[in-house]
């Protein structure tokens, strides 16, 4: 992989598609039908330039990101950022119906949405890119996608209502998805008891909090202690808290930031295994060396060179 797939790399495989819409620079959108071929025009591995975002309506296919391998079954959204990297590893199934949604970094910044409400947002520390979706909520995206599509296509792209048109309809599909995300998460939290008290509701406040804090700070903090300090309650508290709600130690999802981070920095980046290790901050290689295998199972250096 020697390049990030932008927007108009992602035009020449959308080509093979049949069905595809594209605005300007701004966004790409297409409608995937039988048999996907825009999906298995190639098996390496890329690295997407933008926000990109995959509804799997009916059909299934297997999809690698950031070398972790995910199952997009009917009704299903997978949703990376900027930099993930991307790869089909089987053929899809003969009834896929999908849209595939690819918009660029700097369309993503000019989108108006309220930092505020994205932050405290469950869609904003979710770290699988995979999101089940009930079929309503898969057909409700799957309009506003739609929409996008006809837009692009019916209006001329250099026209600003046209722009203002894509932008809010951009913003109404992301906070859809946190709500969506929100009403998944708050309802799981429910249904363990705790959700309906004021000690409940401060505690998913704290969870949230502390995913924040370690989508911020894994590359450098990997204790509990540091972000029980932020949050100014004790780490055991914290580790309860945590434990309770979402069934995984808070140790657990602090590793799970750093290992996946550093399994794209030493398959993609282009660094050693020494400068990988000071890059997340540990304070040699051979500590970086033991906390790796210890969690995945190999060395660095044998998962670099798989």
């Amino acid at each position: 992989m020697d390049k990030a797939y932008c927007i108009d790399d992602l035009r020449e495989l959308a080509n093979y598609s049949g069905n595809f819409s594209q605005m300007g620079k701004d966004y790409l959108i297409s409608r995937l039908r039988l048999p996907g071929q825009m999906l298995t025009t190639t098996t390496e591995t890329v690295r997407l330039d933008g926000l990109t975002m995959l509804l799997t309506l009916k059909g299934s296919m297997k999809i690698m990101i950031n070398t972790e391998t995910y199952d997009l079954t009917e009704n299903s959204l997978m949703v990376t950022g900027p930099g993930s990297t991307f790869r089909p590893v089987t053929p899809v199934s003969e009834n896929l119906e999908a849209y595939f949604l690819f918009i660029s970094p700097k369309f993503v910044a000019d989108i108006n949405i309220d930092l505020n409400v994205l932050q405290k947002s469950h869609l904003s520390h979710k770290r699988s890119p995979l999101l089940p979706l009930k079929p309503e909520k898969a057909i409700l995206l799957g309009q506003y996608m739609e929409m996008l599509h006809i837009s692009a296509s019916a209006n001329p792209v250099s026209d600003i209502i046209t722009k203002n048109i894509s932008r809010s309809l951009i913003s109404a599909l992301v906070y859809q998805l946190m709500q969506i995300a929100d009403t998944m998460y708050d309802r799981d939290i429910d249904c363990n008891g705790n959700g309906d008290s004021r000690t409940g509701a401060r505690r998913l406040t704290y969870v949230k909090e502390f995913m924040t804090l370690v989508h911020s700070h894994y590359s450098t903090e990997r204790t509990v202690g540091f972000y029980a300090s932020k949050l100014c309650i004790s780490p055991k508290y914290l580790s309860f808290i945590i434990k309770e709600v979402t069934g995984r130690s808070a140790a657990d999802w602090i590793d799970e930031y750093v290992i996946i981070e550093a399994k794209n920095m030493l398959r993609f980046s282009g660094m050693n295994v020494q400068q990988v290790a000071y890059a997340l901050n540990f304070s040699n290689q051979s500590a970086f060396g033991k906390y790796f295998k210890h969690l995945t199972g190999m060395s660095p250096t044998q998962f670099q060179k798989n």
